[in-house]
């Protein structure tokens, strides 16, 4: 292996020792300033698209991100300024139980695919990439463009989402164009299904190993050519359109979240399949709905679930059905940056048109550089349409 080439890639595994007073929570005096006992914050992780920046939204739960230690793709030790709405990450870190409200020590975002455009068909919200179906809906975040007819079959494209039931692919919760009608490297996020001779299959796309040419971080455990079947791995390579064929340079694992028994979860995704009465697969989660049975789950439903680990099952206490004709909030704050007009600036990165925003806290003559804004807003053409805007 070669360890110079690897070593940008490795994720930071140290955690950021952060106090819950260093974070807007209340300090170690036994109250929270109003005669009230503080909630305690237990170990959390919570996985799924995320919906706030500033604090991190994921699944339902919120993070302070001041100092979260993030990996984006094969990239490590970035800061939270780095994540974007729609990304999809595993967020790692303590959350109160009673408030849903904590602090993240580190999060790990991944995209599914990066890749060329095969097919696209805007009447249907649809387009493939490496091989995956992708269908984008209202809250689809959409980035270097605005609409999906605006895209050519070849152009380079990375796609943040979740599994969808059966052969339907992803359900797209951002996508980035990277380049146009380029042949670049390509990237892929997937289980490994299958392992043959020379290769394995990922995400339903044939990965070849290629001796000497394909490093593997950290190296497949037992001296095997590679790592085994059911293992998530993140794939580098290039991609061998005639034979629909990645041909690997770096395969990467160690990426799943590690939610071990009794640690609180939030997840959020769709429901893959159902077992027993009351048991369901979400995302990459067992579930189990004893619990929770007034509210019933069925596969297809998008969900957003809390819970704890019980014998690597989730045993859920939460349920929130996210309906597939809901417009999601999406909310973040920071500072104003790139004003061009009240219809155009960013704000953690994010494009933002406010000229239907009710404005809070000053004039609209206040939005301006350097100005701290809270945002709330929806997914729009290649932005976020505002719908508050408060100066902070």
């Amino acid at each position: 292996m070669n360890i110079g080439r690897l070593g940008k890639y490795l994720l930071a595994c140290a955690s950021l020792a952060l106090a819950l007073a260093g974070c807007g929570g209340s300090a170690n005096t036994g109250s929270d300033g109003t005669g009230g006992t503080p909630p305690n914050p237990e170990p959390t992780v919570a996985s799924g698209p995320l919906t706030g920046l500033g604090p991190l939204g994921v699944a339902g739960a919120q993070f302070n991100d001041v100092g979260t230690q993030v990996q984006l793709n094969l990239l490590s030790s970035r800061p939270s300024t780095d994540l974007r709405l729609g990304m999809f990450a595993d967020t790692d870190g303590r959350v109160a139980p009673s408030t849903g409200e904590g602090v993240a020590s580190t999060a790990v975002a991944q995209s599914v695919v990066i890749g060329p455009v095969a097919i696209i068909d805007p009447a249907r919200r649809s387009l493939q990439v490496l091989g995956s179906p992708v269908r984008v809906d209202q809250n689809t975040l959409i980035e270097d463009f605005e609409r999906l007819d605006q895209l050519a079959v070849g152009d380079l494209v990375e796609v943040f989402g979740m599994r969808l039931p059966g052969a339907e692919g992803l359900l797209a919760t951002r996508v980035i164009l990277r380049g146009r009608s380029q042949a670049g490297p390509v990237e892929l996020l997937g289980t490994i299904s299958e392992v043959g001779n020379g290769s394995f299959t990922a995400q339903g796309v044939r990965i070849a190993v290629v001796a000497g040419g394909t490093d593997f971080s950290p190296a497949p455990p037992g001296g095997s050519a590679q790592f085994a079947a059911g293992t998530l791995v993140r794939v580098r390579g290039t991609y061998d359109a005639a034979a629909a064929v990645v041909n690997a340079s770096l395969v990467v694992a160690g990426l799943a979240p590690v939610r071990s028994e009794g640690k609180l979860v939030y997840v959020e995704g769709f429901v893959l399949a159902q077992g027993a009465a009351t048991r369901f697969q979400v995302g990459d989660v067992a579930v189990d709905t004893t619990d929770v049975a007034a509210t019933p789950l069925a596969v297809g439903m998008r969900v957003r679930l809390r819970g704890r680990m019980q014998a690597g099952v989730l045993r859920v206490d939460q349920v929130a059905v996210v309906a597939a004709d809901a417009r999601i909030d999406y909310v973040f704050e920071g500072p104003i940056s790139a004003y061009a007009s009240i219809a155009d600036f960013r704000v953690r990165g994010e494009r933002v048109d406010a000229s239907s925003a009710v404005i809070v806290g000053g004039p609209p003559s206040s939005l301006a550089n350097g100005a701290r804004a809270r945002v709330k807003g929806v997914a729009g053409p290649g932005r976020v349409v505002a719908t508050e805007v408060t100066i902070r």
